[in-house]
Order: structure tokens, then C-alpha cells, then sequence
């Protein structure tokens, strides 16, 4: 073996000695450190969050109720709710040819030729679909939200408006109360004509 072969694995072997024993003296400190209340908050944030480097954010509190009330909709039972459904317009089917499927035409509210009305329930995800003949009586046993007289309202923006008004409820009964809630969304939506619509 050559002379330089030689010096330079003994300097690998110093390098080697003095890595480890700055390891030593790191492990030694980190346990020392690791006593330290501080530290140990630091380390369990850091387990936490999965990183040493986390900014403050914006809590935005409409997301978070939407987000909330979205997902407790499943566990929401509709014998459990207070029975306010969000009206979202009349149809008749409208039958286009043998071969292919027929369509719902949204039509005014007392159209003869109506065969449906649609609902939301301010607690459910689910559209609800009422049969003309039955309407009196589901109108009758629940309360109904209007929103609007406008018969292009329900062409364009019934349904993103009726989800809109479920979490106006939702953000009403978490920060102060169901009761509330109801009261609130029967004097700005359940006492509106709907005229001829």
C-alpha cells in the first residue's frame, strides 16, 4: 500500500472519531435540552404539525360552519328537523319522443299542466320532490321559504340560494340558537307572497 493510501485512511479514521464524537456530545445535549420544558412544547408542536415551520392563519369561521354544517347534514334525520323547506319551483315533464328521455320544464307555481314541486329542507342535502297532488298537505305541515316572486330567480338561482339560506340558518343556530334560527328564517323568507309564481 502506497504511503498516501495510508495517510489518507488514517485522516478518514480521525475524520470519522471526531463525527462521532460530536455525536455523543449532541445526543448528551439533546437529552439535557429534552428536560427543558420549552423544548419538549417545541418537540411536541413540531410531532404535531409534522414540521418546524408553521405560519399563523386566518380562521375564517364562515368556511368552517359551512364545512361543519355540511358534514352533520348526514346525521340529520328529516323526522328531526323543524320541517322549513326552502321552495325551489314547479315543473311539468315535458315527454320529447319515443326514443328519448323526457325532461322537467320549470313552470309557474299554479300551472295546470304541473305534475311536481321541488324543496329543500333547510337541514337535509337532499332536493325533496312533491307530487301536485300531495302539495297542499306537505305545504300545509311544514313551513315553506319563498325566496323570491321572481319567476327567473327559480330558472337561474333557486337552488344556489336555498344552500346559501341552509348555512345563514346553520351560522344562526351554532353562534346562538336553534330557536332563533328558525324565527330568523321565517320573518325574512316564510312570510313572502309568492303572487303568481
Amino acid at each position: 500500500m502506497k504511503e498516501k493510501i495510508l495517510i489518507e485512511m488514517r485522516e478518514e479514521l480521525k475524520s470519522a472519531k471526531r463525527d462521532n464524537e460530536q455525536y455523543n456530545r449532541d445526543a448528551a445535549r439533546l437529552k439535557e435540552l429534552k428536560k427543558d420544558e420549552k423544548v419538549q412544547e417545541y418537540l411536541k408542536l413540531v410531532s404535531h404539525y409534522g414540521k418546524d415551520d408553521i405560519e399563523a392563519h386566518q380562521f375564517d369561521e364562515k368556511d368552517t360552519i359551512d364545512t361543519i354544517y355540511y358534514y352533520a347534514m348526514r346525521k340529520i334525520h328529516k323526522e328531526s328537523t323543524n320541517g322549513i323547506y326552502v321552495y325551489l319551483g314547479t315543473y311539468r315533464y315535458i315527454d320529447l319522443s319515443e326514443y328519448d328521455d323526457g325532461v322537467d320544464e320549470l313552470v309557474r307555481r299554479e300551472d295546470k299542466r304541473a305534475y311536481k314541486r321541488e324543496y329543500l329542507n333547510l337541514e337535509q342535502r337532499e332536493i325533496v320532490s312533491v307530487s301536485i297532488e300531495e302539495c297542499d298537505d306537505f305545504e300545509t305541515e311544514n313551513i315553506i321559504l319563498y325566496l323570491s316572486d321572481d319567476e327567473e330567480y327559480y330558472k337561474n338561482d333557486a337552488k344556489d340560494n336555498a344552500k346559501r339560506i341552509q348555512m345563514e340558518f346553520a351560522t344562526i343556530a351554532i353562534k346562538e340558537s336553534q330557536e332563533r334560527a328558525v324565527k330568523q328564517m321565517i320573518k325574512r323568507y316564510g312570510n313572502r307572497k309568492l303572487g303568481e309564481y
